[in-house]
């Protein structure tokens, strides 16, 4: 192949590519069979007022406290709005009926905002988010009068659930963590919005905030070479939980699923995030399971897992906060990229996008030419083209 070959796209249309982080939700009333949390009356501490407290089941009133923490671009409400077939969680609805007392609480709280309201986006840092769910949990605990709580966390929501736990006071009151489709390792999506070409992309996503930019593999990489030598939550319990579907999450994650997999630090994923991405060294696996990103933090999907191990009817637990060695075939199931090792070795910080893709995206005025150099020892080349409509023609000459 000679160094001044050039792979030339003849393109027209509409180039989008969907990045999903989080969720949108659908307006209206939610319903649900205790009645709805609910926040104490204002006390003009955005943090606090930004705490929803579950109706306590019959005979709970010295029940243990699960604690509920959304993720990127997510709100409190999204573990009990239940509005289907758009939208229908059921984990309030568990947990009460399991027994369990429980708080779902606002991140991203900006404590200047009127009436101490809180917008989906833009999301706040793992950093900052864990300051906020480090004041929340104190006066969670405090409020039911209990010494720990456990905590359920979907996707970024796991992250800032560390970042309480290790910095702001959180160790001293958490007992569990079950992080589900947490990009522990980082996200894939989130370096693509924040690449050269990443601007013309953000406005699908919502805009690039200091949520997305704090989960960058680079940034995460770094939050992990210190997160993870730290032993101030050696007594806590770590569980990570991956979903491996995206096919069937309509098109935004079906077109962010076949994204990743082709990615080469992609593979399996949930439409957002990666399995590989999930891994945490000192975590129990949870599950893995065909569910997309939306699907893993339902109540009827990923409940009856936590309620196994909070019941102490989980196998493969461990009492320390230290995870044991997982067998050689779940290792390979876990880490499918990776090959035989479970601990992974971690490179310097890098953005592998910058290394192996090139990414443009915006709208296009037919006819364009597109111009993509190929470096002469590369053995073979893909390119994926995503649009928000059919009417396309696209050739390579």
């Amino acid at each position: 192949m000679s160094k001044n070959f050039v792979t030339k796209l003849a393109l027209s249309g509409l180039l989008a590519l969907f990045l999903v982080a989080g969720m949108s939700v659908f307006s209206g009333a939610a319903f649900a069979a205790p009645p709805d949390p609910q926040p104490l009356p204002a006390t003009g501490n955005c943090y606090r007022d930004n705490i929803f407290y579950g109706a306590v089941p019959p005979g709970g009133q010295n029940s243990p406290v699960l604690v509920f923490v959304h993720g990127y671009s997510g709100l409190a409400i999204d573990w009990w709005l239940r509005m289907p077939p758009y939208f229908d969680n059921d984990s309030y609805e568990r947990a009460y009926n399991a027994g369990y007392r429980t708080a779902f609480v606002n991140l991203n709280v900006d404590p200047a905002a009127a009436n101490c309201a809180v917008a989906r986006t833009p999301a706040k840092s793992v950093i900052y988010n864990g300051y906020v769910l480090g004041q929340q949990l104190a006066a969670i605990t405090q409020y039911y009068g209990v010494a720990k709580v456990d905590l359920v966390a979907h996707s970024k929501g796991g992250i800032d659930s560390q970042s309480a736990i290790l910095w702001f006071g959180g160790a001293a009151r958490v007992r569990n963590v079950f992080t589900l489709s947490t990009p522990h390792q980082g996200s894939l999506l989130a370096d693509l919005l924040w690449s050269p070409q990443g601007a013309a992309l953000g406005w699908l996503l919502g805009r690039r905030d200091d949520g997305t930019w704090s989960i960058r593999t680079g940034p995460m990489q770094l939050y992990r070479s210190i997160a993870d030598v730290s032993t101030v939550d050696d007594s806590i319990h770590y569980y990570s939980a991956a979903g491996t579907e995206w096919r069937n999450g309509g098109t935004a994650l079906g077109l962010t699923g076949a994204w990743l997999e082709a990615q080469p630090t992609g593979g399996i994923n949930d439409g957002a995030v990666t399995v590989n991405s999930t891994y945490l060294p000192y975590a129990t696996v949870l599950f893995q399971q065909p569910w997309n990103h939306l699907q893993m933090y339902m109540g009827r999907n990923s409940f009856p897992y936590i309620l196994a191990v909070l019941q102490g009817n989980a196998a493969n637990t461990s009492p320390d906060g230290q995870s044991p060695a997982a067998p050689a075939n779940q290792r390979s199931l876990f880490l499918p990229s990776l090959g035989k090792g479970y601990r992974p070795a971690m490179p310097a910080p890098v953005n592998p996008l910058m290394l192996s893709s090139i990414v443009h995206g915006g709208s296009l005025q037919a006819p364009l030419h597109e111009e993509i150099p190929v470096e002469p020892q590369v053995r073979s080349v893909r390119f994926s083209l995503y649009t928000v409509g059919a009417g396309l023609d696209a050739a390579m000459v």
